[in-house]
């Protein structure tokens, strides 16, 4: 019985590896990735477990701190914490023992707890079992100057990459493809309810991931601040108000 912790292999942030390299003269050495601003940083993971049970336990969402994400200056057995940061992930099943989080909220209130110049980590940690797991990130560095420097920033609607949005693949290999979204096409209307039905729960869990796509002037779907509300949890009925008459599709996932 256990849980292990899979990066994407592209992903800025990676977990649960070693963080010294070695330059062209072989010496070893820590790189630190500079942080500035609060949204600087985001990120995904995979969670694989051993068993089917143990992914289902991951996907209850029951306790709120199933999974917590926090800072803390040095990795190891007993880490320093420094804070534990708000938010909930982005969780979808993409096996029958894998379960995908996405981090979309930077890492607020870091600049309140970070030293000017201090290097830190990002932690996982699940209180699933009695003796928790803790995975520790590369190294990352607050920095004020922002001369040579510059942000990556990559999304996308299909996997590429090796980043998963839910289409979903696996990394491993004869795994049942479980994350399939399901799309739900409007037109012409101001707002639309979804009941979420009993499949629906089975498929995306107690919290479901929904985002809306609206078409433009230019007859090309895009993302519009549209809010998404759910009347529970889980929920009953997912609501969706556009502002306005509108024509797109809501994407489930």
């Amino acid at each position: 019985m256990g849980l292990s912790i899979i990066s994407p292999p592209n992903s800025f942030i990676q977990f649960a590896e070693s963080s010294t390299v070695s330059n062209c003269g072989k010496n070893p050495f820590t790189p630190s990735l500079p942080v500035i601003q609060d949204d600087d940083i985001a990120f995904q993971f995979i969670i694989k477990a051993d068993s089917v049970g143990e992914a289902d336990l991951l996907c209850s969402r029951a306790d709120p701190e199933l999974i917590i994400i926090g800072l803390t200056e040095e990795c190891g057995d007993a880490l320093s914490g420094l804070i534990v940061l708000p938010g909930a992930f982005q969780i979808s099943r993409i096996s029958p023992t894998q379960v995908l989080y996405n981090w979309p909220h930077g890492i607020p209130d870091f600049r309140t707890v970070i030293s000017e110049g201090d290097c830190f980590h990002i932690f996982i940690a699940t209180t699933q079992y009695d003796q928790g797991y803790v995975w520790c990130s590369n190294c990352l560095q607050r920095i004020t100057d922002d001369c040579m420097t510059s942000v990556v920033d990559y999304t996308g609607s299909s996997d590429a990459f090796g980043f998963d949005y839910c289409g979903g693949t696996s990394v491993s290999d004869n795994t049942e493809d479980i994350c399939e979204p399901t799309l739900i096409g409007f037109n012409n209307v101001p707002n639309i309810s979804i009941p979420y039905t009993a499949q629906l729960l089975a498929k995306y869990g107690n919290v479901p991931t929904v985002s809306t796509w609206i078409y433009d002037d230019t007859g090309e779907l895009v993302q519009m601040g549209i809010r998404e509300t759910l009347d529970g949890i889980p929920p009953a009925t997912i609501k969706v108000d556009f502002g306005g008459v509108a024509s797109g599709i809501i994407k489930i996932s």
